[in-house]
């Protein structure tokens, strides 16, 4: 059976896809769990309410974010020699995000786990874990022609175990059903069916999802906050490689207490009285507070108070 790296070697260990995408999964649960009795308050609903509600999301989210690292371009980058200039036709998390939202591939399944306020969302936030998806329509590039790659070889039965537990994570009750057959994809076929049209199909289907839910604010809250902790598990994970549960849940329960920014204030203040809107700042009982000022008026001295 072949094996899928999810990255270079570090110290003589590198994780599989499925092994990395299992470890964030676990790294999201102690990132949800630490977050939970500070970000709910903030938003104004229960604790319960915010975990049973994200949970799910979340750690779906999590397996299968790097799935499509599986793609043979991936997996020649990561074997290449430093320098030779092999990139990645499509980024990863585009081809993960491309697969789940389209019919003729994991699609169709995926859109009938949950309502679609809430599998774009998670669809969202594997497609922006590492940087923001641009739209082709105002010049941004989700495919690299000159990626020095001829063909991207999907071998999508790979991700069946993946794909069995995101589906139990979300909707127990739907089979996962066939997985469509592997594909091979010349980069340099522009055809309908060739890899570059998909791609930008996707981006266009993708707008006109976000032009449909954008006005529901549950909807851009869901992907401001899955994406946030995706990025935040996904990180963790991969600087500890190996479990770190209990190492997130303590970094994260560490606050900051007052007393420890008096020193910072009062060189920010140069040992004056606070201005009035400094003063203004620091009583605000607001979750947000925008402040206007000059550079160098003591807006960061006014968010330290």
């Amino acid at each position: 059976m072949a094996v899928f790296w999810a990255k270079k070697p570090r110290d003589n260990y590198a994780p599989t896809v499925e092994k990395h995408c299992r470890d964030v999964c676990e790294a999201a649960d102690a990132v949800l769990a630490s977050i939970v009795p500070i970000l709910a308050p903030s938003l104004g609903i229960r604790r319960d309410a915010l975990s049973k509600e994200f949970r799910p999301l979340l750690r779906a989210a999590a397996l299968l974010h790097d799935m499509a690292k599986v793609n043979s371009a991936f997996q020649r980058m990561l074997s290449a020699i430093p320098g030779a200039g092999i990139r990645q036709p499509v980024r990863h998390e585009i081809l993960a995000a491309w697969l789940l939202s389209d019919t003729e591939y994991l699609g169709s399944w995926f859109a009938k786990l949950r309502p679609e306020t809430e599998t774009w969302p998670v669809i969202w936030a594997v497609a922006g874990h590492h940087v923001k998806m641009g739209d082709p329509a105002r010049g941004a590039q989700l495919f690299d022609n000159g990626s020095g790659t001829d063909e991207v070889v999907l071998p999508l039965s790979a991700l069946s175990t993946l794909l069995l537990d995101t589906g139990r994570e979300l909707d127990p009750a739907k089979e996962l059903g066939p997985i469509a057959p592997d594909r091979v994809f010349a980069t340099i076929d522009d055809d309908e069916g060739g890899l570059e049209q998909s791609i930008l199909q996707f981006a266009e289907h993708s707008c006109r999802a976000w032009q449909r839910l954008r006005l529901n604010q549950e909807v851009v809250r869901r992907v401001a906050i899955l994406k946030a902790l995706l990025v935040a598990a996904d990180v963790a994970a991969s600087a500890l490689m190996e479990g770190g549960g209990e190492w997130i849940a303590d970094s994260l329960s560490k606050r900051i207490e007052p007393g420890a920014l008096n020193k910072v204030i009062a060189k920010g203040t140069r040992g004056s009285s606070p201005k009035r809107f400094q003063e203004n700042v620091a009583n605000s009982t607001k979750n947000a507070t925008i402040l206007v000022a000059g550079c160098g008026g003591g807006k960061t001295t006014a968010a330290y108070m």
